[in-house]
């Protein structure tokens, strides 16, 4: 517990060091903070189990060769043009995520973030 505890509060350090109180960052995906604070906030929400989609995102973002995306993030962009994703056929999962993983190589990852954030995902 003290472990998790202590990953939470590195995770809010990280936070702030990188956003602080600002509506628009430009972050370095390279950026050692950065990085750590990704692989939190993976964990996190991998804790947390928000998402009954998750899992299976991560299963496409592996087979599409793209697994240190974070599955929040391509959720988020599916639910702007799907709001039940349960429904959706194989074929069109796919796309999808294909379409997300577009979306945050155009875009970056601290609009996916955000966008994600906005979902309470």
């Amino acid at each position: 517990m003290t472990e998790l505890r202590a990953n939470h509060e590195r995770y809010q350090q990280l936070k702030e060091q990188l956003m602080g109180n600002n509506s628009f960052v430009i972050i370095n995906e390279n950026d050692p903070l950065w990085i750590e604070y990704n692989k939190l906030t993976m964990f996190f929400q991998r804790l947390q189990n928000l998402s009954p989609y998750y899992g299976k995102i991560e299963a496409s973002l592996k087979k599409f060769g793209r697994p240190e995306l974070d599955p929040r993030h391509i959720e988020a962009y599916m639910r702007l043009a799907h709001d039940a994703l349960s429904g959706l056929t194989p074929h069109q999962w796919e796309e999808e995520v294909m379409i997300g993983i577009g979306c945050i190589d155009l875009e970056g990852i601290m609009t996916a973030e955000r966008l994600a954030e906005s979902y309470g995902i």
